[in-house]
Order: C-alpha cells, then sequence, then structure tokens
C-alpha cells in the first residue's frame, strides 16, 4: 500500500468518527434543554394563598388547556390548573389584586416533528452514504491473487498417504 491512499483512508475514517460523535451529542444536547422546566406545577389552592397573599404579578391563561401561568412577584413562575368556566371569575379576582391579565388565543399548530424526522432521515442517509463509501474504499485496497501454481493438497486422514515422488534419474 502507499502512503497517499493511507493518508485518504485514515481522512475518511476520521470524517466518520467525527460524525458519529456528532450524531451523538446532538440527542443528548436537545435532551439536556428539555429537561429543564420553565415553571413549577402548583396546586389551585396555593394559587388562591399566592393570590390573597398579593404575590402575583402577571397571569395568562391557556384556556384550551385550562391552565393559568403565573408570575410572582419574587420572579418565579408556576403552572395552576384551573377547574373549568371558572376563567372569567379568577381573572376578575387578578385584576382586582393588581396582577395583569392575558389571555392566549390558540395558535396553528407548529409543525415541527416533521422537521425532526426528515432532519433524521437526511442523517440516516449520510451515514449511510459515507459507509458506502468506505466500503466500496475498502474493496478496491484488496488485492486480487492469482496463483499460477496449483494449492498443494491437503493430506487426508482418511486414507494412506500418497506415494513419494520417484527419483529422476
Amino acid at each position: 500500500m502507499s502512503k497517499p491512499r493511507q493518508a485518504g483512508c485514515t481522512a475518511l475514517k476520521s470524517g466518520f468518527l467525527s460524525l458519529v460523535l456528532l450524531t451523538a451529542a446532538i440527542p443528548a444536547g436537545i435532551a439536556s434543554s428539555a429537561a429543564t422546566p420553565h415553571s413549577q406545577r402548583e396546586s389551585f389552592q396555593a394559587f388562591q394563598a399566592q393570590l390573597g397573599g398579593g404575590r402575583v404579578h402577571a397571569a395568562t391563561f391557556n384556556k384550551q388547556a385550562h391552565t393559568l401561568h403565573l408570575t410572582l412577584d419574587d420572579g418565579r413562575h408556576a403552572l395552576v390548573s384551573y377547574p373549568s368556566r371558572e376563567e372569567p371569575r379568577i381573572a376578575a379576582q387578578l385584576r382586582a389584586h393588581g396582577a395583569s391579565v392575558k389571555v392566549r388565543q390558540a395558535q396553528a399548530k407548529v409543525v415541527r416533528h416533521k422537521l425532526r424526522y426528515v432532519s433524521i432521515a437526511v442523517l440516516i442517509l449520510v451515514i449511510l452514504f459515507v459507509a458506502g463509501v468506505l466500503q466500496r474504499d475498502r474493496r478496491r485496497r484488496l488485492p486480487v491473487e492469482v496463483d499460477d501454481e496449483p494449492a498443494p493438497r491437503a493430506r487426508s486422514a482418511v486414507g494412506p498417504p500418497p506415494p513419494p515422488p520417484a527419483p529422476a534419474g
């Protein structure tokens, strides 16, 4: 083998290794960013106690999920589930205690899962392409041995050994 071909093979292997490490690091980064909670779940009774104490700074209603996102005076965020059909009464109580109230309207669905599947498919295609290139390069480097002499016969354990060749003379 020549040195340039070995260097090219080493470059392909290191490129493939970096691709594998990158694909392993992407899901780990996504999982760690998704694992951090933005708001703490609280009971409806705890919300009423905070509202009575005047600790609620702002509130946002999500009518579809029947949840209330709270911003407290100390900067913390809380998520409270409220009983259905209680939104007007709770909103009036919040306004009476000086908290700003917003109602989140239903938004169009975001199609993030399709993008995720497309990116996974592209990643798989890239990995298959790199594996195919490496396999083709490996097959190209394998030498094809052509023997001019017949292979020596293996001795059989069943029969007697062959007679020695006769001396030429």
